[in-house]
């Protein structure tokens, strides 16, 4: 036996379906064998998946072990050379194990491989090749420094981003999502440590490979698609609260003295800040939204309104009185806020339109009142104007700069009927006209290409003439690198889903 892949499940039926899909439509002239570990899920799929998949060697656990114990149970069963991890939610290329078998069996210095991975959206995933997380890296990448230099080979050594991805390199660490070790090697080192439950275990297996003296390579001759974290809610508090716990684990195990304490010291720091930006984007999210509005546009308006007193209204001395501080300023926050509310701002439907119509609207019945106010209470329709324009400023600005620390949306995207476009054997049209009519889709658009060798760039053609925002491919028609290739080429333009044979 040439190769052992091992699959943990854990409620994730119909991805492991597509994975084992593409295992199965692998074109290769080695022997494989596919175990699966299911890690007591409430609905693992085993009696449909093993009709489909007979071949599957299958796996219950009572309880969920966690990831790397669950991988090393699948690790003794292996028969083959060589044993390839591989996370549920992927997808491989025709040629993906062909490939990688030969690289490896050319390449004796190798410990482990790891290879090209896209997302979703055809977009490249930069942990498919990382550098080992010391101090200093960790530093730059909770920082942020790494996300704002993504290409610097010294602020982005975490995801080495000055390394290009359609080469093979040279790396420390790789993704545990697919990850081909030989299976003495694997056993020599003793597979996962299982003191990681989930996440982490990946970069301390890579790291005990190159303590070894083996190498570890990143492979660009081939790719696999991950839809990444698909079993477990990435972004979450308690995704922060694991990841970083594991790399706590990390830092106590493989460094010593004060580079564990310094690492150990950013890691929790990191937990902190990631943890507090959670917990202000929950609440930014909630019915404490309209008070953090009224404390931005309050600061906004004191803050104008100082300026205005020493630049304009007061360049020799003087202030504008309490009255305008704490009622004027106090009214236009309210007459907003009420602005805001009733425009929906603090719905799950909100949209940056929608807060400046609102704005807007309500400065105008502000203006309005200001011109039926006795002379002694207008003090200025300067301050008014400049205030509505840092306000609807400042107002979109922590709700966008929340979306980008965070990754959660504060925006609605705007809601558009589906116009799909199927790429893939004409005879499947009525399969996704009676999928669509049980899911009660109805498409303002819907067009059919059924030349499933036409490239990439012609399916983009098709998406621009037609403003096409689903593209729907024939996985029995298409192969997965035309897949792929198709996600790489349209997958910036609208999103991709596959109709499964």
């Amino acid at each position: 036996m040439d190769l052992s892949i091992v699959i943990i499940n854990y409620n994730v039926k119909a991805f492991l379906t597509q994975c084992l899909d593409s295992i199965y439509r692998s074109q290769t002239q080695y022997s494989y064998e596919v175990i699966i570990i299911d890690n007591a899920s409430s609905d693992s799929g085993k009696d449909m998946i093993l009709e489909l998949f007979p071949e599957v060697r299958w796996t219950d656990n009572a309880e969920n072990v966690g990831f790397g114990r669950a991988n090393n149970q699948g690790f003794e069963q292996a028969k083959g050379a060589y044993t390839l991890i591989l996370n549920p939610d992927t997808v491989l290329r025709e040629d993906t194990l062909e490939v990688s078998l030969n690289y490896l069996k050319a390449h004796p210095e190798v410990g482990g491989l790891g290879i090209k991975g896209i997302d979703g959206s055809g977009q490249f995933l930069p942990e498919s090749k990382r550098g080992l997380p010391t101090p200093m890296t960790a530093f730059f990448k909770i920082s942020g420094l790494s996300r704002l230099f993504p290409h610097s080979p010294l602020f982005s050594r975490y995801h080495l981003g000055h390394l290009n991805p359609d080469s093979n390199h040279r790396v420390d660490i790789l993704v545990g999502c697919y990850m081909m070790v030989p299976t003495d090697l694997l056993r020599q080192v003793g597979g996962f440590d299982p003191q990681y439950f989930m996440y982490g275990e990946d970069i301390d297996l890579s790291y005990e490979l190159l303590k070894i003296g083996r190498q570890n390579h990143y492979l660009a001759e081939s790719q696999i698609i991950h839809y990444k974290g698909e079993s477990t809610k990435r972004g979450s508090l308690n995704y922060v609260r694991m990841f970083y716990q594991a790399m706590v684990l990390f830092a106590r195990k493989q460094f010593s003295g004060g580079s564990a304490l310094a690492y150990t010291l950013l890691i929790y720091t990191g937990i902190y800040l990631r943890a507090g930006l959670a917990i202000f984007a929950r609440l930014g999210r909630s019915a404490a939204a309209p008070l953090i509005d009224a404390a931005v546009l309050a600061v906004v308006l004191e803050q104008l309104k100082r300026y205005w007193e020493s630049n304009h209204r007061f360049i020799n001395g003087g202030s504008y009185p309490d009255t305008y501080t704490y009622y004027v300023q106090g009214s236009y926050v309210l007459v907003w806020i009420i602005g805001l509310w009733f425009s929906g701002t603090y719905s799950k439907h909100s949209r940056p339109t929608g807060v400046i119509q609102s704005m807007i609207t309500a400065t105008l019945l502000l203006g309005f009142g200001y011109g039926l106010l006795p002379e002694d209470l207008r003090f200025s329709r300067a301050l008014l104007v400049l205030g509505a324009t840092g306000g609807i400023a400042a107002v979109l600005a922590w709700r966008t700069l929340l979306e980008w620390l965070t990754k959660r949306e504060f925006f609605a995207k705007p809601l558009r009927r589906p116009r799909v476009l199927f790429v893939g054997g004409g005879q499947r049209k009525l399969d996704l006209e009676q999928l669509l009519a049980e899911r009660n889709i109805s498409p303002s658009l819907l067009i059919y290409h059924n030349d499933a060798n036409a490239a990439p760039e012609q399916i983009l053609g098709l998406v621009d003439l037609y403003q096409i925002n689903e593209c729907v491919a024939d996985s029995a028609a298409l192969s997965n690198g035309q897949l792929m290739e198709i996600m790489e080429t349209i997958g910036h333009k609208c999103a991709i889903k596959t109709f499964l044979a």
